[in-house]
């Protein structure tokens, strides 16, 4: 029974080894993409929170507030 509980802990941290890997994978490829389109550091902010809400499991076309979600009225600054 120890060693089957042993053999899962080691396979569960490979597993998160594997994920955090390609989450780092994902988020270097965004950085160079960001680095061409000399994004600012508010959009590349804008963009990372972004990717942070949508590897959570958020709708993408669908904000809480029942507002859309498109991308270019993200980065206006909200009116007073």
């Amino acid at each position: 029974m120890e060693m089957e509980t042993r053999r899962a802990a080691a396979e569960a941290d490979r597993a998160a080894a594997e994920t955090r890997l390609a989450a780092a994978e994902t988020e270097r490829r965004a950085v160079e993409i960001e680095d061409a389109a000399r994004l600012s550091p508010r959009e590349r902010a804008v963009r990372r929170v972004a990717r942070m809400i949508l590897a959570a499991g958020a709708d993408a076309d669908h904000r809480p507030d029942g507002r859309g979600c498109h991308p270019i009225r993200m980065l206006r600054k909200p009116r007073p």
